[in-house]
């Protein structure tokens, strides 16, 4: 191989190696804004999530307070049903009472007209 071929064939390889080189850089700018789009797409993501995560714990905040309410309101609707029946006890027993006394008052006049008609 004379030295003009040698030089050639250098000269071809410091070509190919500058094409590649030149393409490297480009795959490497290529990578980089890949790279920053990634990060900009993690960070969206983790903001999202947290969003998540500050919506779930409002939610459950929000039914852990609708269940204590709905838990007192059924203990005091309990206490009022209580309260009721016992009040509907204490009419009924008002009620026999009155009944009692309306029947003896009927058989008191019933009497009273018996003895007269007597």
């Amino acid at each position: 191989m004379s030295a003009e071929e040698r030089f050639v064939r250098i000269e071809n390889l410091l070509s190919t190696l500058a094409e590649y080189g030149a393409r490297h850089a480009v795959k490497m700018e290529e990578m980089a804004e890949m790279h920053r789009l990634h990060k900009e797409e993690m960070a969206d993501i983790r903001q999202a999530q947290q969003q998540s995560l500050q919506s779930n714990q409002q939610f459950k905040e929000m039914v852990f307070t609708a269940g204590a309410k709905i838990f007192t309101l059924m203990r005091k609707n309990q206490e009022q049903i209580r309260e009721l029946r016992e009040g509907q006890k204490e009419l009924q027993e008002l009620h026999r009472e009155t009944e009692d006394k309306v029947h003896m008052l009927m058989n008191t006049v019933d009497r009273i007209i018996r003895d007269r008609n007597a």
